[in-house]
């Protein structure tokens, strides 16, 4: 039969309430979609290189350095390719030629902006956990760990490179441990280390210092590295001319020799500090325009 009134009010009454509900709802959803992402106490925002394999996502666990920070890493790629294949180096160490991050196959550089509280902590060693590091290490294989014999603190840790390298080579005596100690002088930077006990809203964290605001770019770390060593071939072109068959072979003695000699100056084999060679500035123009230039991979989401 037919609704009678007193029906029609009711159900006018429950699509009421229902409508109410409805909006409260999609207000409730809106006010939640737009609230910002919760942001470090004290904050400021930093730029950062990651080098790492192309399979590794997020930026927990990891170290990074601003443009002059890792500069240093990439142009010591040279010296971890002779101290791999020199067992008597002194910088040869157990392992070395399998750190993923300087000799995987896929790697890639993420520039990344991150938002971070401004009172810094100690720098901490950060690496994936290979089969070697879990001799030393209570870590996972395949994953990234900060070495901080216990639970991390949540700060961000951040380091002058030449102060980090001063720790392990203080007098030079060598040939490699010239080259290492004149190019942390000459291109300066800082590192940073961010741990998931300080990554706002991780699990894991013990206080909210750091988060991502933004992955900018992330290219293929051949493309940079390519570009780089191009304007170190044109500058020495006739060192790396005078190794033969070996002048573009990073393993050769005599490529070393002509890589560092071209980068900082002829003097820096066997005198710290030294003059010559690329400066701090255009060591910073290098990079930035490798950055620029290089194509993009598909987009990552940490």
């Amino acid at each position: 039969g037919f609704l009678n009134m007193a029906s029609l009010s009711m159900l006018a009454m429950l699509l009421s309430t229902m409508l109410l509900l409805l909006l409260s709802v999609t207000m409730v959803s809106t006010s939640i979609s737009s609230l910002p992402a919760e942001d470090p106490a004290d904050p400021i925002d930093i730029t950062v290189f990651h080098v790492h394999p192309y399979m590794y996502k997020g930026m927990a666990n990891v170290n990074t350095g601003d443009v002059l920070g890792d500069s240093f890493f990439k142009y010591l790629t040279v010296l971890s390719t002779q101290a791999c294949n020199d067992p008597h180096s002194k910088l040869h160490y157990s392992g070395i030629c399998d750190n993923p991050e300087q000799f995987a196959d896929d790697l890639v550089i993420s520039k990344v902006d991150l938002r971070v509280n401004k009172h810094f902590g100690s720098y901490r060693a950060c690496n994936v956990c290979t089969a070697e590091m879990q001799k030393h290490y209570h870590c996972t294989l395949d994953t990234y760990f900060c070495s901080c014999g216990g639970k991390c603190a949540p700060e961000v840790g951040r380091e002058y490179v030449p102060d980090r390298i001063d720790s392990f080579v203080r007098h030079p005596s060598d040939i490699e441990s010239f080259w290492m100690k004149n190019l942390a002088n000459r291109t300066g930077g800082m590192w940073y280390s961010t741990t998931d006990t300080g990554e706002c809203g991780n699990p894991n964290a013990t206080a909210c210092m750091w988060r991502v605001n933004k992955v900018t770019k992330v290219i293929n770390a051949t493309c940079l590295e390519d570009k780089l060593t191009e304007n170190l071939y044109k500058q020495g072109a006739s060192c790396f001319e005078d190794c033969g068959t070996q002048k573009r072979n990073a393993s050769s003695p005599c490529y070393a020799k002509c890589y560092y000699n071209t980068l900082l100056g002829p003097t820096c084999s066997d005198t710290f500090p030294c003059e010559g060679g690329l400066s701090r500035d255009d060591l910073e123009i290098l990079w930035n325009h490798a950055i620029e230039t290089c194509p993009s991979l598909a987009e990552r989401y940490y």
